[in-house]
């Protein structure tokens, strides 16, 4: 299950509990500062709540979850996939994927007024240029309105190449390091989030 992202005060989702195998709680937020969540549960036995700190790479993971999640087809252009998961007001989470045996370029671009981007500026549209390597993902763009209320509406640009070896500097703007920077490749193939068990996750 998922919330859709918003720029409002409180947004919700609701999920069934399946019996026997663990679930994941996870708030998606931009703000560096901390954000309150709440957790309701209703059931007719007994349920045990726990606190988890995740690993960056399940975080970025579970972006991409909630991309597909609302954008499950993506639009497949020169070998690489772009899932562009909407939420409301205008808000976009934008994920690529590299299935192919290549390195591809991405460049991508959301034109729209009054978005406030994660990575680039409203005076390039957010403009992002990423070098993937095969069997990666990356979430490229997140944006927002910047007042509640929403935009009008925005459209997406972008274009792929590839190569057999990315350029000297493979992401515009520079991202940092993978275990400390959300906007950074991961390998696509991977395990449950929960090491050892299936799971499934409610995104708010």
């Amino acid at each position: 299950a998922s919330a859709r992202m918003a720029c409002k005060s409180t947004v919700s989702a609701e999920c069934q509990l399946q019996p026997g195998q663990p679930h994941v709680f996870l708030p998606l937020c931009r703000s560096p500062h901390c954000t309150p969540a709440s957790l309701v549960c209703m059931s007719s036995g007994p349920v045990s709540v726990r606190e988890t700190r995740l690993e960056l790479d399940t975080v970025k993971r579970v972006w991409a979850a909630y991309a597909r999640m609302h954008d499950p087809q993506g639009r497949h252009t020169g070998g690489a996939i772009l899932h562009l998961g909407r939420g409301d007001s205008g808000s976009v989470v934008v994920l690529a994927e590299n299935p192919t045996a290549a390195y591809l370029g991405v460049d991508h671009k959301l034109i729209g007024k009054g978005l406030d981007y994660a990575r680039g500026s409203a005076s390039t549209n957010g403009r992002t240029v990423d070098w993937l390597p095969p069997g990666y993902g990356q979430i490229v763009q997140a944006a927002q309105p910047s007042i509640e209320g929403g935009v009008e509406g925005w459209k997406c640009e972008h274009t792929v190449s590839s190569g057999p070896r990315p350029p000297a500097v493979c992401h515009q703007p520079a991202v940092g390091s993978p275990d400390a920077d959300l906007f950074t490749p991961f390998p696509l193939a991977s395990g449950p989030l929960l090491a050892g068990s299936a799971e499934s996750c409610c995104i708010a």
